[in-house]
């Protein structure tokens, strides 16, 4: 992890987290959920998490750190367009600074408001340098993922 002013920085604490979830979780998607919640946590307070794949081809949430981060992912899947699944199938990140701009997604916009989300931020998961997922984070702040949020996830 960086700063801003590129020192570098080490997250003890959050690599203690991670490896006392591995060791603690009786399985994978609970040790997916405890890295969601973690996720969300440690980019930056208040935020919800989801992780989407496709495992059969069609996009699932597989983890997340509460109910409105799955919703927000639900409603992407039934639009069939959206930030994650954006970051999913191009490989690159998507920030949405304020959903009430509806800029990029109107559709997916206008419902994440209505969950209360203001601003999301989705990172794709790669194997194998192939995206394969999408780590989502949402905030109920607009403008909330700036350089430092984005590093940090």
């Amino acid at each position: 992890m960086t700063r801003e002013h590129g020192e570098h920085v080490t997250d003890a604490g959050g690599l203690r987290e991670l490896h006392r979830a591995l060791l603690s979780t009786q399985s994978v998607e609970q040790f997916l959920h405890e890295m969601a919640v973690m996720a969300a946590r440690l980019v930056r307070r208040g935020l919800s998490c989801g992780m989407t794949m496709q495992p059969r081809g069609k996009p699932v949430t597989v983890a997340c750190s509460d109910q409105v981060a799955a919703r927000v992912d639900e409603v992407q899947y039934e639009l069939g367009d959206g930030p994650c699944l954006h970051a999913m199938r191009d490989g690159h990140m998507v920030r949405i600074r304020d959903t009430a701009e509806k800029a990029s997604w109107p559709g997916f916009e206008a419902q994440a408001a209505s969950y209360g989300i203001r601003s999301c931020l989705a990172l794709p998961l790669n194997a194998d340098g192939k995206p394969v997922g999408a780590l989502n984070l949402y905030s109920r702040e607009a403008s909330a993922f700036g350089v430092a949020e984005a590093r940090r996830a």
